[in-house]
C-alpha cells in the first residue's frame, strides 16, 4: 500500500512527536539509547534529535512497513574525508527525514520530500540498503532499539494509520 504525500506527512509527525515525548518522561529505554549515544560519542549531546537519525530512522521505517506492507530504504549520508554522517529513509519515491533539524541551517522537521537538497550538499554520498537489512546492528543497538520501539507502544496511533492505508 502507499500513502499520500499528507498521510506519510502525518505518520512523520506522529512518530517525531511520540519519540520526542517519550524522551522528556525519563523513561529507562531513553536512558540506554542515551547512554549508547553518548558512548559513541562523548562530546555532543545525545538529546533529541541530535544523534537520533538511527534510532529513528529505524522505528519510522519500522512503523511504515507495518502500515503498508512496502519495502523502506535506509539512506546513509556522508561527508567526504570525514567521519560525520547521517541517516533518512526512503519510501516509495518520498525521502524522509525526522532529525534533520539537528543541524544549523537543515530543513525544518519532519521533512517529507522527492527532492532533498540539502542532504545532497551536506552528505554527497549516499549508500541505501533496505531497511530490514540491519546489517550493520550491534546487539547493543538492537536491544536498545527494541526497548524504545515498545516504551514507544505506537499501537493507538498504528491503528489510525493504517485506516489512513485503507482510504
Amino acid at each position: 500500500m502507499l500513502l499520500s504525500l499528507p498521510n506519510l506527512q502525518q505518520v512523520a509527525e506522529d512518530v517525531r512527536e511520540a519519540i520526542r515525548g517519550l524522551c522528556t518522561s525519563g523513561s529507562p529505554a531513553v536512558e540506554r539509547v542515551e547512554r549508547l549515544l553518548f558512548e559513541c560519542n562523548p562530546n555532543a549531546s545525545p538529546e533529541f534529535p541530535h544523534q537520533w537519525c538511527d534510532f529513528a530512522s529505524f522505528i519510522l521505517g519500522a512503523h511504515l512497513c507495518r502500515i503498508t506492507k512496502a519495502e523502506v530504504t535506509l539512506i546513509t549520508g556522508e561527508k567526504p574525508n570525514s567521519p560525520f554522517r547521517h541517516l533518512w529513509l526512503r519510501h516509495n519515491k518520498f525521502n524522509l527525514d525526522i532529525t534533520c533539524d539537528q543541524f544549523q541551517g537543515a530543513p525544518a522537521a519532519p521533512l517529507v520530500s522527492t527532492e532533498m537538497p540539502w542532504h545532497d550538499c551536506e552528505y554527497p554520498v549516499q549508500h541505501q540498503q533496505p531497511l530490514a537489512s540491519r546489517s550493520r546492528c550491534t546487539l547493543r543497538f538492537e536491544r536498545a532499539l527494541l526497548g524504545l520501539e515498545h516504551a514507544l507502544n505506537l499501537e493507538e496511533r498504528f491503528v489510525h494509520h493504517a485506516l489512513m492505508c485503507m482510504q
